[in-house]
């Protein structure tokens, strides 16, 4: 579910080895698990791995930080070459 003043960019097929997409803006994602085809959130330079959960990312341009929910399973965090888990 995307939000006010927000886009997604994503392939209508994701034919390579991930699933990756681009957010501006906020959106809730629940995503399927699948090890062999891991699911990719970038925002700026923030690269969000996720390992099979349901969760909100806020990452509006105007704002100063970019906030994550983590409702289900977990999810990687990589910035700046640093990964950071979130788990519930």
């Amino acid at each position: 579910m995307v939000n006010t003043s927000s886009s997604i960019i994503f392939p209508t097929f994701f034919s390579s080895k991930t699933r990756d997409v681009i957010l501006t803006g906020e959106a809730y994602f629940e995503v399927a698990k699948n090890y062999k085809k891991p699911f990719r959130v970038f925002v700026n330079s923030i690269k969000i791995n996720v390992i099979g959960a349901h969760f909100n990312l806020n990452a509006y341009g105007d704002e100063d930080n970019i906030k994550t929910s983590l409702l289900e399973e977990r999810s990687i965090i990589n910035q700046n070459g640093k990964d950071i888990l979130l788990k519930t």
